[in-house]
């Protein structure tokens, strides 16, 4: 199937059409582009934000008992990482084809790092358990994988 888009590029720089450019070869990409990622270990060393391995394992007793085993799972693998996942190892945990967008993907970590802040004296400052890596640069970028807090990292491989 070929799709066309054509745009009026009039009245835009060069380096604007360029951006454009770029993006567009940036989502074509297949989904097998693995960023080289090796584990440096610094999560050993990571300072406490006021993470413990009890509000780990209730974070993790959420995603299961609501059903979020792919972004349980992620988490895990990221973990054993040194803190990073993939998208293309986030896309074979959760055998997710091509078509498949990430748009709020991550929430699920979000809304429960609440709850821990309000329920579980979980700090409003504490690291965020799990985000979204666009990698380096300003503007649109397709996203590389997802980052746990290394202070997590650190309890979890204890």
């Amino acid at each position: 199937m070929n799709d066309v888009l054509t745009l009026d590029i009039g009245g835009i720089s060069s380096t604007q059409v360029a951006q454009l450019l770029e993006m567009v070869r940036a989502m074509r990409a297949p989904e097998t582009d693995r960023p080289v990622f090796e584990d440096d270990e610094r999560w050993r060393n990571a300072e406490s934000t006021g993470w413990t391995p009890e509000h780990v394992q209730a974070l993790r007793d959420k995603l299961a008992s609501r059903g979020n085993t792919v972004q349980l799972a992620a988490f895990d693998e990221a973990i054993a990482n040194g803190g990073f996942l993939s998208r293309a190892e986030l896309y074979d945990i959760g055998e997710y084809g091509a078509e498949r967008r990430l748009n709020q993907w991550s929430t699920a970590f979000i809304i429960i790092q609440k709850e821990l802040v309000a329920d579980h004296a979980l700090p409003k400052d504490a690291a965020d358990a799990m985000l979204p890596d666009y990698g380096p640069g300003t503007g649109y970028r397709r996203l590389r994988g997802y980052s746990v807090a290394p202070e997590i990292v650190r309890l979890a491989r204890a």
